[in-house]
């Protein structure tokens, strides 16, 4: 979680013309003189904690931007920074952001911050006149291009789940690693109830998913598919890890989606869902981690057929708009009218390739928010994307393993993530992939810059007089 501060900047206004070319910068009761060092003390509170996707399991730094009062970043000024017993320097990047690294804790230990939490001591010198503002979060320390896997399929959707979420969720929904079709369905559901996808083998419970159970204590085990998918044997030893557990299943892999998808929505107002073609994935990966993050459900069909269980359960949900992932080549125009006629209005995303297909079901404008990456080439990365996406509040695209196809290097750079989450091992995603996908990332640039310096916690004060 990332912080929201309680602090307030008051500064002067602009100095008039024939007026003494001094200004001063209050900030916290500190007050100083245009040419002489300003010292400040910033306190940082944890009073409320906002879902940003900070991993939990990284160190902490504090990350300050100083602007003038048209925002404009006083890139290269110079700050002293005092924190506890470390001090150094810092300067200020072309974003107005700089940082004070090894802060005293984890994001793990906020809920320990009380009282006045960490305080620090920042001494700036401003040249000119005019107004000022600095404005401060936390971030992890070393955030920036990461990646999140284990030594397999297993061992990945493991490490996934516990990079976001906590033990004691509601539930934790298991499906099938050897295959696709029951965890796409599974992903948006999870994420319905802020809950992890984990996957098994289909005649045996791995080790990384059974420790990953325990690690999580969940009140409930939704178990997605039928005993060809995931065996009886694997339902029963699931029984020590939850305090119930069930499957849902159907007569093939296109009912199985429609059940899951009856049993979260069946008492809400859904209004939309995605629509990916259940015999192929290439398309699927990308509209279940976009289905998490709408809080909608992914319904399967055929090329050339829509599904009885899939016709029913548009009407039932009393779907109104949906949202086909892919081409012709993966939804037939058939297929396709047939679904916008019964539902009211649809539309379809796709490119050239299932790379550019994730890249344009991507709808969000850039916001800094995390970015997920995964393999197009295959399928168990991806599966687990979806819950963590609604977690983190992240975007999924695909790449190769080898490159960052071109579409989808646009597509990250119009995101403007502050971090890149990379799903798998070297396997699938080589480290060259990482360092590609690191240059296309902006980690400090304050895109919320305009709307906090509009808000609450900054104050700027017009007239001769500064006054808190």
């Amino acid at each position: 979680s990332t912080l929201l501060l309680t602090m307030a900047v008051v500064v002067a206004a602009p100095v008039a013309a024939g007026a003494v070319p001094d200004a001063t910068w209050t900030y916290d009761g500190t007050e100083a003189t245009a040419g002489e060092a300003a010292s400040i003390e910033v306190t940082l509170t944890a009073d409320e904690a906002t879902d940003d996707g900070l991993d939990p399991l990284r160190p902490m730094a504090y990350r300050h931007f100083l602007l003038d009062g048209d925002g404009n970043a006083l890139t290269d000024t110079e700050v002293t920074w005092t924190l506890g017993e470390e001090s150094g320097t810092a300067t200020v990047d072309a974003d107005g952001a700089f940082l004070v690294p090894d802060a005293a804790f984890r994001a793990e230990d906020l809920d320990d911050l009380t009282g006045d939490g960490e305080v620090q001591t920042l001494e700036v010198t401003l040249d000119d006149a005019g107004e000022y503002f600095l404005f401060s979060d936390l971030v992890e320390q070393d955030a920036g291009t990461t990646r999140t896997s284990g030594p397999n399929r297993y061992a990945t959707a493991a490490a996934a789940s516990a990079r976001g979420f906590d033990p004691g969720v509601a539930a934790v929904y298991i499906a099938s690693g050897a295959s696709f079709a029951d965890a796409l369905s599974a992903g948006p559901a999870a994420s319905h109830r802020e809950s992890p996808l984990l996957l098994t083998a289909p005649t045996s419970l791995p080790r990384e998913t059974r420790e990953e159970l325990r690690r999580l204590a969940p009140a409930e085990i939704v178990l997605v598919g039928g005993e060809a998918a995931v065996s009886a044997e694997v339902e029963r030893d699931l029984a020590p890890y939850g305090g119930s557990v069930r499957r849902i299943a159907g007569t093939d892999r296109f009912d199985t989606a429609a059940k899951v998808a009856r049993d979260i929505w069946f008492d809400t107002t859904v209004d939309a869902a995605y629509i990916a073609n259940g015999r192929s994935f290439a398309d699927a990966l990308g509209a279940a981690a976009a289905a998490a993050l709408d809080d909608v459900p992914v319904l399967l069909v055929d090329r050339d057929t829509l599904p009885t269980s899939t016709k029913v359960t548009l009407d039932v949900l009393n779907v109104q708009f949906v949202t086909v992932a892919g081409g012709t080549a993966a939804v037939s125009s058939e297929v396709y009218t047939e679904m916008r006629d019964q539902v009211g209005a649809a539309n379809r995303r796709f490119g050239v390739d299932r790379f550019a297909t994730s890249a344009a079901l991507v709808t969000r404008e850039g916001s800094g928010r995390t970015l997920l990456v995964a393999t197009g080439l295959d399928f168990p990365d991806a599966l687990t994307a979806g819950p963590l996406a609604g977690a983190l509040g992240a975007d999924l695209l695909l790449v190769r393993p080898d490159a960052v196809p071109d579409r989808v290097a646009q597509r990250a750079t119009e995101l403007a993530p502050r971090r890149v989450v990379a799903l798998g091992g070297t396997s699938a995603i080589q480290a060259e992939v990482l360092l590609e996908l690191d240059e296309l990332r902006t980690p400090l640039t304050p895109l919320w810059r305009e709307a906090l310096i509009a808000g609450g916690d900054v104050v700027v004060n017009v007239g001769e007089n500064v006054s808190e």
